[in-house]
């Protein structure tokens, strides 16, 4: 079963069948991961919350230390379970983003004074892990030690400039390479672990924000979009904004860790 949240609208829904699961008044939503019961951890406003679909039950698990404003944008998890969080201001102020990390005796501050941080990605042999920094159009990869949970050596891998797209959503497949969503580019690019760009597959919508693969072979993508911001003329010659979409691909995702804890 696959589940997406609408961020802006405070909402979590199950994909197929499709169905709402939750609905939070005044709240954003962001960042999603399941952990090994099959229950679903997503940050809502400040909070740190759980959500069981079978039950429907709903639990806070902690306050985040974010700002006033500031919220979760996207979610991953390590080999070892832990929660990796980057966070944005609603109005995108550079500077104000952070990555947390979060395990089950807290949650610490791995980076700060960020942009607007969004996909994070951790290497097969988690030696890696990749970072989206949409309004800078860059993605970052930091030496990691999966013992630790420390990264290091940060360094750019990829620019977007001077393209008008902004890295979004990421993915890794089981050869290594990066899946990005491209807001305001009407596309997803997969580019290679060295920075080199190998393909582009262009979509029916312009912002397209996050994707992940799913299905049991993990060789379906699924590719999310947004509506936000256009008028209704825009909305005239985009029909599908807002759409998820699903693409079969030749390559499998890579595996996927759950929380654990």
């Amino acid at each position: 079963t696959g589940y997406v949240l609408d961020t802006l609208c405070g909402t979590l829904w199950q994909c197929q069948p499709h169905q709402l699961q939750y609905h939070a008044e005044n709240s954003i939503l962001g960042g999603l991961v399941a952990d090994a019961q099959g229950r679903l951890i997503f940050g809502q406003n400040q909070f740190l919350m759980r959500f069981t679909p079978h039950t429907q039950a709903i639990e806070t698990l902690c306050v985040l230390p974010l700002a006033i404003d500031e919220h979760v944008n996207d979610a991953c998890c390590d080999a070892f379970g832990r929660l990796w969080l980057s966070t944005k201001q609603r109005d995108c102020q550079a500077g104000k983003g952070q990555l947390l990390c979060v395990t089950a005796t807290g949650c610490r501050v791995v980076l700060n004074q960020l942009s607007v941080p969004n996909g994070m990605a951790f290497s097969a042999n988690q030696q890696s892990f990749y970072l989206v920094e949409s309004a800078q159009q860059q993605i970052w990869v930091y030496n990691f030690s999966i013992e630790t949970g420390e990264i290091s050596q940060g360094r750019q891998l990829i620019d977007f400039q001077p393209q008008a797209a902004y890295p979004d959503g990421l993915a890794l497949d089981n050869k290594g390479q990066l899946w990005i969503a491209h807001w305001a580019g009407a596309a997803v690019s997969t580019w290679s672990e060295t920075g080199e760009l190998q393909d582009k597959i262009n979509l029916p919508t312009n912002k397209i924000t996050s994707l992940c693969f799913a299905g049991e072979d993990l060789k379906t993508l699924w590719i999310s979009s947004a509506r936000k911001d256009l008028s209704p003329a825009e909305l005239e010659k985009e029909p599908l904004a807002g759409q998820l979409f699903q693409l079969n691909t030749a390559y499998r995702g890579a595996e996927r860790h759950l929380l654990q804890w």
